[in-house]
């Protein structure tokens, strides 16, 4: 499976410095919009976004002092990126981070609620520019 980080987002270029750099700084706002156009990115860009911020050493911008004790931790070329190695890393790229939250409308019957939820994740996993749409 592939996993996009925030220096791999295409046509994207101040929304990826702004982000890389909220990321580096370890100041973050509290809420962000990601809106657009079906298609544009906007889950992708999401996803490597929170993937960044839940990266164990926090991306290569992190001081040197908070990268002791991360020897499995190839930082990335980026600052304020994920590293893509460390425990935290590969917990977001399966979506299987405990810090990880999805929130998102469904449709439809709520008996089908589950079997939505887990098709809609199971499509992200297998397809990291999956594109949400709902009725």
């Amino acid at each position: 499976m592939a996993v996009v980080t925030l220096a791999e987002l295409l046509g994207q270029p101040d929304a990826q410095e702004q982000l890389r750099r909220s990321v580096a700084s370890g100041r973050y706002a509290n809420a962000y919009l990601f809106h657009g156009p079906p298609g544009v990115g906007k889950g992708t860009a999401a996803l490597a976004f929170a993937r960044a911020i839940l990266c164990e050493p926090r991306g290569v911008g992190a001081p040197a002092d908070q990268l002791e004790g991360h020897t499995d931790v190839n930082p990335p070329a980026v600052a304020g990126d994920a590293c893509g190695a460390c425990g935290a890393c590969h917990k977001t790229a399966a979506l299987q981070h405990p810090d990880l939250k999805f929130l998102f409308p469904v449709s439809g019957e709520e008996k089908e609620l589950e079997k939505t939820i887990v098709e809609t994740l199971e499509s992200w996993r297998q397809d990291p520019l999956f594109v949400f749409t709902y009725d």
